[in-house]
């Protein structure tokens, strides 16, 4: 009964601290490249802004979100052929770790960047999940849900506060942040997948679904895409 659904994102985002300043309502035909390239924001910024998997979910009349009030890595660059990650680092005066973190959806090992592409060449770009304040180790088998429930944190704002899409590549025995000064969440529930829904879960932590989905931006509209074992913010600071 949670389907996959097409995700909306919010103009709030999950914290207090952090609001969405642009929006973009998607046309038909659009594609996160086009819409990058057309409002000079990367890529990257797209999915961190929206969630991993908003490039494979846009559909028209969908609102997304293009910078918020803590995030806007800036200069952008659109790639051409025959460029390199390498090649574009030096040439806007960055290292090729720094523009491996301004663009963490890329593979560090292979950085499959292609014509079109928009990539942020910012020298000084910072997480959008503040300094990290708090890490713990990841033990053999954990998921960011394990992660994020044995240390009073969402699911969402474990993948806000880490770079790239860290809960994908999880590796034991390093350090993962649990912590930062975007973490507005004073209350957390995990889902069991019995509850019938969002409005049963809103309803009985005292909150309206509007709110659980301010709270938890990774939420559709429809409430199709929570499952069992995540966890959810429903209370702030």
């Amino acid at each position: 009964m949670f389907a996959q659904v097409s995700l909306v994102a919010l103009s709030l985002a999950a914290y207090s601290s952090a609001i969405c300043t642009k929006t973009y309502t998607v046309k038909s035909g659009d594609g996160c490249d086009a819409i990058a390239l057309a409002n000079n924001v990367s890529q990257y910024q797209l999915q961190k802004l929206n969630g991993n998997n908003i490039c494979l979910l846009l559909t028209p009349g969908q609102s997304i979100c293009l910078t918020d009030s803590t995030y806007d890595c800036q200069p952008v660059h659109a790639v051409v052929s025959g460029e390199t990650c390498s090649a574009i680092a030096q040439s806007n005066g960055i290292t090729l770790s720094k523009f491996l973190s301004n663009n963490a959806q890329l593979d560090p090992n292979t950085c499959p960047i292609y014509p079109g592409l928009n990539v942020c060449v910012d020298p000084d770009s910072t997480n959008p999940g503040g300094d990290c304040t708090r890490t713990t180790e990841i033990q053999a088998g954990d998921t960011c849900d394990a992660i994020a429930g044995r240390n009073g944190i969402s699911t969402y704002i474990i993948q806000q506060i880490n770079p790239g899409n860290t809960c994908a590549g999880l590796l034991a025995f390093t350090q993962i942040c649990v912590d930062s000064p975007a973490n507005n969440c004073a209350k957390i529930y995990t889902v069991t997948g019995n509850e019938g829904g969002c409005d049963p879960i809103a309803t009985a932590q005292g909150i309206t679904f509007t709110r659980l989905r301010e709270l938890n931006p990774n939420i559709d509209a429809f409430c199709g895409n929570i499952y069992p074992g995540e966890v959810l913010c429903v209370q702030s600071k």
